[in-house]
């Protein structure tokens, strides 16, 4: 397994970049759980870039999703409304593979949240 590297672009650049860990553990056990069409990373201490549960499932085009969840100083959470078309990238340390999304308009954009979805 590897780290997990979270960003979050909007049209004015980088919002946030936080990882979950491999090496991660949470009371006692492994932080991530990998499955054969998701993952699922859980750290009740929101430790080390403050992510509390970070879930990734596979499939079609318009039906993956990745959620976050995250609290504390170590997040690093930009001012919320994010500007413009918003990116999400979820990003594998070793090796190249990327996994994107591109979200021209949000269902929610303000002060305390940012939700967004593709329908096709």
């Amino acid at each position: 397994m590897s780290d997990l590297i979270l960003c979050v672009f909007d049209q004015t650049g980088l919002k946030l970049s936080a990882i979950a860990p491999a090496a991660g553990t949470c009371r006692g056990s492994p932080a991530g759980r990998p499955g054969r069409r998701r993952f699922k990373y859980n750290d009740h201490d929101a430790t080390p870039d403050g992510i509390l549960k970070l879930t990734a499932s596979a499939g079609q085009p318009g039906q993956a999703r990745i959620s976050l969840r995250g609290k504390g100083a170590n997040l690093a959470m930009p001012a919320l409304g994010l500007a413009g078309q918003v990116t999400v990238r979820l990003k594998r340390d070793v090796g190249p593979v990327c996994w994107q999304s591109r979200f021209p308009t949000a269902n929610r954009n303000d002060a305390k949240q940012y939700r967004a979805s593709i329908r096709h």
